[in-house]
């Protein structure tokens, strides 16, 4: 069973190469990518991903704060190596 990802990116470049780059993974489906964190937010309670994968200096920020940490973490710049 593949690990169901939704990709939140304001850079349509990045956004994009991710979406390649993961598609290639047999074991990862791209269910969606959004542009904002507005529409990261309505995909996720729409699709419930496995993952998301977001860009943490979207511009709005803020709109993640509205949905419940199912299980989740975050990571913050400096904290992954």
């Amino acid at each position: 069973m593949a690990i169901r990802l939704l990709c939140v990116d304001d850079h349509p470049v990045v956004r994009e190469g991710l979406r390649a780059l993961l598609t290639r993974e047999p074991d990862i489906e791209v269910v969606a990518v959004a542009e904002s964190g507005e529409e990261g937010v309505a995909l996720f309670e729409q699709l419930r991903p496995d993952v998301t994968l977001m860009d943490l200096k979207l511009r709005e920020w803020a709109v993640w704060m509205r949905l419940p940490p199912f299980g989740a973490f975050s990571a913050m710049p400096g904290s992954l190596s």
